[in-house]
């Protein structure tokens, strides 16, 4: 698909984010980073190697659209804002998938999820809160 590993020097993923679901990996680490406007996932420099953000996004949007009974969760070392984020969500697609979380309700069990289709479960280290599916660490 879109998101083939590109060859890092020293890769976030080994495999494309495609492979690693097919291959049932639930949880998917990225570095996100802006390059000349472009949404990127890279690990630690993005001149060696670099996968745009929209092509895993439009990758798992296709996994969950034909896996009904998965959720996936990820998790962002990010160096960009929510919002840049959020935009790539949109233009993939993924905003109906996406569970938001309030501190005063219990986590959902895995089932929860299944059946509300919010199988989608984004974490950040940086700049959560904003949109509401943009969960802190």
């Amino acid at each position: 698909m879109a998101s083939e590993a590109m060859g890092f020097i020293a890769p976030n993923q080994f495999e494309s984010v495609d492979t690693q679901l097919e291959a049932g990996v639930r949880l998917i680490n990225l570095d996100l980073y802006k390059v000349n406007e472009k949404v990127l996932s890279c690990h630690g420099s993005c001149d060696v190697g670099q996968t745009p953000l929209i092509d895993i996004f439009k990758d798992l949007e296709a996994f969950l659209r034909a896996n009904p009974g998965e959720v996936v969760t990820l998790i962002f070392e990010s160096y960009i804002e929510a919002s840049d984020v959020e935009l790539v969500v949109q233009q993939a697609k993924l905003t109906q998938y996406l569970y938001a979380h309030s501190a005063e309700e219990p986590w959902p069990t895995l089932q929860e999820l299944v059946e509300s289709d919010r199988r989608l479960v984004v974490f950040t280290d940086s700049d959560s809160g904003n949109p509401s599916w943009y969960h802190d660490i």
